[in-house]
């Protein structure tokens, strides 16, 4: 039990014995002299330490040979002069080597059995003070109301006589307090604490208790733990309108580690012109969501969709998630684009490489990025081609590139060109299955009106895999 000293004071009034009740404490007082007393209430177990104060309101008073006489059923354990308010010079200057303060407890002044405690002086001559604080301390002590009497008189060698002082009060003493384990708090480490009101620890450093991901003592929440064997397993990419990560995870981790849930959060920022991140969109894809890999039955897919042409060069993050054993773990984190995977085809062509029809596609997939990115305005301080030919070592693939592809309004019946007539491309995509798509969205044809346009289609020329040159003919 922690020690609690607290202070009890007792007024006492000197010279005439005039008794008064004043709040439960009696005191015989004469002006001007006084004595002060005060929290004569204890807790059962605990030392209790009283002042008693000797006012003697300015004046000064020798305190030599002053006795205090101290009637009580308690055990007095020890007595001690707190401060004293010297009145002038109070040392001898022919004497530096007395301690300070001058007055104290006589040697054999002491005597707490009988409940006597007599003052002296520390140097040649009377002490003059104009207030003295002494401290009476008792051992521990029982519940229960005790009685105590303070009695202040100067003896036959005191050089000024005051009138004696008495006082009387009642120490109280309330029954020990229990603690009781009603305040937890976490302390941040996988443990908490509970602590009773008065601040005493009952319990200390338990581990927390986690249901649900909710510890049910303190209410901490549950920490995501790491495991190393978590994790994806490869990336690629398929393309709609737009284009989508898929991200790969062995059916093992359920089979073989016996992880549930499974997850991937994914982090893609989108930036301003000036290459800022504006916002970072995070996109759970559970377990509901995932789908087998269709080049793969050993793999489940987990993708992310919605990656715009301008968004080639994003890095993606992807972190994976999954319960084991009522907890949840995560695994650790990818970072993946369409530009890592398209350059990831295109590091080992050379000059005099002959370009297989993915990386061609890789290659105009790059292109096409950059010159969305250009149009929309989008992170345009960090070019693709520039981050393209970083990644590959070199420009080499940019040669492997389709060349651009040309449009023109034709008279499918005459397979003539119309004069003057242009095709502005409005917007383009890409679908990607077991072909390569290209799609228009075409705007202004550049005439206001077309004699038979039943006739007229927009035909696309461009160059296939092989360099062949090609043409498509897209009805009006």
């Amino acid at each position: 039990m922690k020690t609690c000293k607290k202070l009890l004071a007792i007024t006492i009034a000197l010279a005439l014995f005039v008794t008064t009740l004043v709040s439960g404490l009696v005191v015989s007082a004469a002006e001007p002299y006084s004595v002060t007393i005060a929290n004569t209430e204890f807790t059962a177990g605990e030392d209790a330490t009283v002042n008693v104060t000797v006012d003697f309101n300015g004046d000064e008073i020798s305190a030599l040979h002053m006795l205090a006489t101290i009637e009580t059923t308690l055990t007095i354990a020890d007595a001690a002069i707190v401060s004293v308010d010297y009145a002038g010079d109070y040392v001898d200057p022919g004497d530096t080597e007395l301690e300070v303060p001058a007055l104290r407890i006589k040697n054999d002044g002491k005597n707490l059995e009988a409940g006597k405690i007599l003052f002296e002086s520390g140097v040649d001559g009377a002490v003059k003070a104009t207030k003295v604080v002494f401290a009476l301390t008792f051992a521990a002590v029982a519940e229960g109301t005790y009685p105590i009497a303070v009695n202040v008189e100067s003896t036959d060698y005191n050089e000024a006589n005051f009138a004696p002082m008495a006082a009387q009060a009642d120490i109280v003493v309330n029954p020990a307090h229990t603690c009781t384990a009603t305040v937890p708090v976490d302390n941040g480490d996988g443990t908490h604490d509970v602590k009773c009101e008065c601040g005493n620890v009952i319990v200390n450093d338990e581990a927390h208790n986690f249901v649900d991901g909710i510890c049910s003592v303190c209410k901490a929440e549950e920490p995501v733990y790491e495991d190393a064997n978590l994790k994806i397993r490869g990336a690629g990419i398929t393309m709609a309108n737009g284009f989508a990560l898929d991200f790969k995870v062995r059916k093992t981790m359920e089979t073989s580690l016996g992880y549930s849930d499974i997850y991937i959060e994914f982090q893609k920022p989108r930036y301003d012109v000036d290459g800022n991140i504006v916002e970072t969109r995070t996109t759970v894809v559970a377990v509901d969501a995932r789908t087998n890999d269709p080049t793969n039955s050993e793999n489940y897919l987990y993708t992310l969709e919605g990656i715009q042409p301008q968004e080639v060069g994003t890095t993606i993050t992807a972190t994976i998630y999954g319960t084991k054993d009522g907890h949840v773990y995560k695994g650790a984190t990818v970072e993946y684009s369409v530009l890592k995977f398209t350059t990831n085809q295109l590091k080992t062509l050379t000059e005099s490489s002959t370009a297989t029809a993915l990386q061609t596609t890789c290659a105009d997939i790059i292109m096409y990025g950059a010159a969305v990115q250009e149009y929309a305005k989008y992170n345009t301080a960090n070019p693709i081609i520039d981050a393209a030919d970083e990644l590959c070592g070199s420009t080499v693939w940019q040669g492997f590139a389709t060349a651009e592809i040309t449009r023109e309004l034709v008279n499918a019946q005459t397979n003539t060109p119309l004069d003057g007539a242009t095709v502005r491309v409005r917007s383009a995509g890409v679908t990607l299955s077991s072909k390569v798509i290209l799609y228009f969205n075409c705007a202004d044809m550049g005439v206001t009106t077309l004699a038979e346009p039943d006739n007229y289609v927009v035909r696309v020329s461009y160059k296939n895999v092989e360099g062949i040159d090609r043409t498509y003919d897209l009805e009006i």
